[in-house]
């Protein structure tokens, strides 16, 4: 199997390699790189047995690359080109597909390959259900987001190749008129093991620190919900949330604290290995999805687990 991964995110490009390495077997696995020489050079550390660099996207949109996209999987004919589920990935993928007469499934979850076709799990109805579809056609376009595939230990002794592939001048060239850096946050909540998720149980934004030293007792990442970041004033504003229109991510272990339990928040860490609840709610819909749970007020709880944690 031939398998073309594209990401505009390089982060989420490193696990898209690893999954396609895994997916393809004995197959190979190309990249499509946008940035720099060193980034291509990451690429084939991380999986990739050729990378087609298209070079350093400077002052043009990653829209524009599209043409160029395109041709490089028309000459290539891969059976599959897996993206990353950002908003540029899609909308790349999107074009592509249209310009080659096929079609792009986004989100996907899961990719397996069974007596020689490829099966898609992704959510629908708002994460209410999963749907598996069977790949068709020559090519399969799909996007998957952060968190859904394992990345690799980088290898600087592994072989490749780099590919300079000359860009080819859209016909309509996006203009950009001005740049403005966007505000984000500090989580690396994707590669977390351990995650520490906070909700509106929390009265106020200073109140966050209790959730912060337990995380930091058990050496993981805090993890927001969408009224956490989102809400009026915001507690977390920057930062992904979890949940079916957030992240999904796959921890071992996540503790949700004054967490309601909402399905749209559920559906983004139901695969996690271990889900602790504490709330001071019993009929929280939280309790419901987590292996433990502890009915208490989180104020009281926080500073005993701490404690607890650190040998104190």
């Amino acid at each position: 199997m031939n398998i073309f991964v594209f990401s505009d995110s390089m982060a989420l490009m490193v696990e898209l390699l690893g999954g396609a390495r895994e997916l393809a077997g004995n197959g190979s696995v190309a990249a499509i790189v946008i940035g720099s020489e060193s980034q291509a050079q990451q690429a084939i550390a991380v999986g990739a047995d050729v990378v087609y660099w298209l070079g350093e996207q400077g002052n043009w949109m990653v829209d524009d690359f599209v043409p160029t996209i395109a041709k490089i999987l028309a000459d290539q004919k891969p059976n599959v080109l897996i993206a990353g589920a950002t908003i540029r990935g899609k909308a790349v993928v999107g074009r592509a597909a249209a310009a080659l007469d096929t079609v792009a499934i986004t989100n996907a979850k899961e990719i397996r390959s069974i007596d020689g076709s490829l099966l898609l799990s992704r959510m629908i109805y708002g994460g209410g259900a999963v749907t598996v579809q069977r790949a068709t056609g020559d090519l399969l376009i799909t996007t998957v987001g952060p968190g859904q595939f394992a990345a690799v230990a980088a290898d600087q002794s592994r072989d490749g190749e780099i590919v300079p592939i000359e860009r080819i001048e859209p016909v309509i060239k996006i203009t950009k008129l001005e740049s403005k850096p966007k505000q984000t946050g500090s989580s690396n909540i994707y590669a977390a093991k351990r995650v520490v998720a906070v909700g509106r149980g929390f009265a106020e934004k200073a109140d966050l620190q209790l959730a912060r030293e337990l995380a930091a007792a058990l050496d993981a990442e805090l993890g927001y919900t969408r009224p956490v970041t989102e809400g009026t004033p915001p507690f977390a504003e920057g930062e992904p949330y979890i949940g079916v229109s957030g992240i999904q991510i796959k921890p071992d272990l996540y503790l949700a604290v004054g967490v309601s339990g909402q399905t749209q928040h559920v559906i983004g860490v139901n695969e996690a290995k271990i889900i602790v609840c504490i709330n001071n709610e019993p009929k929280a819909l939280m309790f419901r999805h987590s292996d433990y749970g502890i009915v208490g007020d989180l104020y009281e709880v926080l500073p005993e687990l701490t404690k607890a944690l650190k040998g104190v």
